[in-house]
């Protein structure tokens, strides 16, 4: 069946025969205008599948590709076998740049870009907001699926002209113009109110264990402790900007938004 899929273009010609004919034979102009609504609609349709296909075909062949080896091995002594993507010839698809519908020249090439390249974006931002949402151990986690974006991305380069894979992943980081990015953020959040605060080191075992009797407790004031902080960071960098600049100009506490924690 993945070899027929080149082929798929080719069921777009009855879109062409029809129109020919409900001009030609028919002279019917009403006929033609619902083939081209209809071929409008499916097209669409087939461009979003088949970009959405793509990209989880090579997401899925990057992570066969980083997975351990030795884990492979492993699982398929124990009888476990990890089996690899079935082979999908995409690339002949990707290839075309001039497909004739309805008169039209159309660039398959430049339309699945579009759609692979939001894809990928939503991709990175979707590993951060995980990252976000979790402990400071999940930092290992977001390695890997960044890792798996990258050799996707990297894949798709070679039939695809995407933008830099570190332009997207600043841009989902929001790292662009901002010195520190939600990565970053959420580092030290996590640090300073959950992991110095809560663990102790064991110098016997060599690790970080947890404390039974930790400073802070994980609650539902997180939010509002960590807004509270990004208000005082934000009045800190106001008040030093205006000190650099000779502006004889005083932030006051009262200003500061209440935030109950």
């Amino acid at each position: 069946m993945s070899d027929l899929f080149r082929y798929v273009l080719y069921s777009l010609d009855l879109y062409n025969d029809s129109a020919h004919y409900a001009l030609t034979k028919f002279k019917k102009q009403f006929l033609y205008d619902e083939i081209e609504a209809e071929v409008n609609l499916c097209f669409d349709q087939f461009v979003y599948k088949l970009a959405d296909q793509i990209f989880a075909y090579y997401k899925i062949l990057a992570g066969s590709l980083l997975l351990d080896k030795r884990l492979r091995a492993e699982c398929k002594n124990q009888g476990a076998n990890i089996p690899w993507p079935s082979s999908n010839r995409y690339e002949t698809l990707l290839k075309q740049r001039h497909v004739q519908l309805l008169g039209r020249s159309i660039d398959l090439n430049r339309l699945i870009t579009q759609r692979v390249s939001s894809a990928l974006y939503k991709s990175l931002e979707l590993a951060i907001n995980r990252f976000e949402s979790e402990d400071l151990t999940s930092i290992m986690e977001l390695e890997g699926l960044l890792d798996i974006n990258r050799m996707t991305h990297k894949l798709l380069s070679k039939f695809l002209t995407l933008d830099s894979i570190d332009a997207m992943f600043r841009e989902a980081n929001h790292n662009v113009s901002a010195p520190y990015g939600r990565i970053t953020l959420h580092v030290f959040w996590e640090l300073n109110y959950d992991f110095l605060p809560n663990y102790c080191y064991n110098g016997s075992t060599n690790r970080w264990v947890g404390s039974a009797q930790g400073l802070f407790k994980k609650s539902e004031c997180g939010m509002k402790r960590r807004l509270k902080l990004s208000l005082h960071c934000q009045v800190k960098m106001a008040s030093t900007f205006h000190g650099l600049h000779g502006e004889d100009r005083h932030v006051d506490d009262k200003f500061i938004i209440k935030v109950p924690i």
